[in-house]
């Protein structure tokens, strides 16, 4: 047995160990979760919720009845139906709650399916095709983030081993529990990831088009796709946008895009302070003891500047290069031995490119006033890319234990420790805001190692 087979199988008994770390991991931090619920002082005890952790009981959304009453994604649906009656007073019913439609017209329009079927046969019906789209949404974002691990998973047990780790992933689960948009636009950015590794520019474009119009966070990856003059790209995503921007405006016209840009975009710019809310924006409310509640209320002006500062310097970085300048010792020929798990490894330039526009996502998300916990679904996508990075660079231990840290932090819910406590304290109720940023080291430190030459990653890519 050749060096080179003994360092694969010593790698895969490593992977397999932080697999089970990880699993692990998902469930004692729920485990934590459902004592401290347990051990609280309730009088009247709700099932599950008084029970259970939210994170164990959300894996109840892959196979509950079809939802039929669903709040978040109601107003949306509704909206769309005022669309198809050429309705334009969308935000009518506008308040400081914001369990009303608060997002862009263009979301509306592009709802019309869905709105269609609320006429037709009413907003049950039209919650529950929701609510199975989502579903064959989250399993479409899983498979995607499989993609980039043939490599590691050797036979059925590994493969389902990877399937139920990833499927536990939080984020995706609580947009099910929600009947969310969010569905559509974590697939919408995971296919974004894999249309880019293959330099489908068009397709990649597009889809991040469709993903901002549903909410609008995502449009500074316009620059990312221009910065790397990525042209398909970013001439994708302004087609679609237009498109539906133009479709808005012939149907509805100036009316509701007036009532968005004063009343509702200023509003939802302030974010929430909420613990849930896992955004930089969030974090800062929580730090200067905002009041966590479930309204969008102005905040104090100085967390307003530091809110616009963090916003731009996050997409200073979402943009900025990573590691086009850093050269690295060209690829070795694949060892005869080791062919087989070669010809299943993604190259390290194409990791490189999936990675990159992946750095992007994340920076935007925390960058956003608001970052819910079901806005890190897609995330799944580059854990994985990080994960089949580390054979190429021949990680170390470290850099896979930080990689499950963050994965255990993402892929779980997480109670309040800390709520209403202003101050540093307030960190402990950031967990995946944390999570986010150690994500963001870890594929920034791969990029830079993965690079070996724009030329070669774009080549490489459009031979696959």
């Amino acid at each position: 047995m050749s060096d080179a087979t003994l360092a694969l199988s010593s790698q895969r008994q490593r992977l397999a160990r932080l697999a089970l770390l990880v699993a692990a991991g998902i469930a004692a931090v729920e485990l934590v979760h459902t004592v401290r619920i347990l051990m609280a002082p309730v009088e009247q005890r709700r099932f599950p919720y008084d029970y259970v952790s939210r994170g164990v009981w959300a894996a109840y959304a892959y196979i509950r009845p079809l939802d039929r009453t669903s709040i978040d994604i109601s107003s949306p649906v509704a909206a769309a139906e005022k669309v198809l009656r050429s309705d334009p007073q969308l935000y009518a019913e506008f308040n400081q709650t914001g369990l009303c439609f608060i997002y862009p017209p263009t979301a509306a329009t592009e709802l019309l399916p869905f709105g269609w079927v609320a006429g037709q046969a009413g907003m049950p019906r039209a919650v529950q095709l929701m609510d199975l789209l989502g579903r064959i949404c989250a399993l479409a974002t899983v498979l995607i983030a499989l993609w980039f691990m043939p490599w590691v998973l050797r036979g059925p047990r590994d493969w389902l081993l990877a399937l139920v780790i990833l499927l536990a992933f939080f984020p995706i689960r609580w947009a099910l529990v929600c009947v969310n948009a969010q569905t559509l636009i974590n697939l919408f950015l995971a296919g974004a990831i894999l249309a880019y590794v293959y330099s489908r520019g068009t397709l990649c474009g597009v889809l991040l088009g469709l993903a901002s119009c549903l909410k609008p966070y995502l449009v500074p990856l316009i620059l990312f796709a221009l910065a790397r003059r990525e042209w398909k790209v970013a001439a994708g995503a302004v087609a679609a946008g237009s498109a539906l921007i133009l479709a808005s405006l012939v149907v509805l016209g100036f009316a509701p895009w007036e009532a968005y840009l004063r009343d509702v975009l200023p509003a939802v710019s302030a974010g929430y302070a909420k613990w849930d809310n896992q955004s930089f924006l969030g974090l800062a409310r929580r730090w200067v003891g905002d009041a966590q509640v479930w309204q969008l209320v102005p905040t104090s002006p100085g967390v307003t500047y530091f809110g616009w500062c963090a916003t731009a310097v996050l997409l200073v970085l979402a943009v900025f290069p990573r590691g086009y300048r850093v050269a690295i010792a060209a690829e070795r020929a694949p060892d005869s031995s080791a062919s087989s798990a070669e010809a299943r490894s993604v190259p390290p330039p194409l990791l490189f490119r999936g990675g990159d526009i992946g750095i992007a996502v994340l920076l935007v998300t925390v960058a956003s006033p608001i970052a819910w916990s079901h806005y890190y679904g897609w995330a799944v996508v580059l854990c994985c890319i990080c994960l089949a990075a580390g054979r190429p660079l021949q990680a170390s231990r470290l850099y896979y234990v930080l990689l499950g840290v963050s994965y255990v932090l993402l892929a779980t819910d997480w109670r309040p420790v800390a709520a209403e406590c202003p101050g540093p304290v307030s960190l402990l109720d950031s967990p995946k805001l944390l999570a986010a940023v150690l994500l963001l080291g870890i594929a920034w430190h791969a990029c830079r190692r993965l690079h070996v030459g724009r030329s070669t990653g774009v080549s490489s890519a459009a031979r696959m």
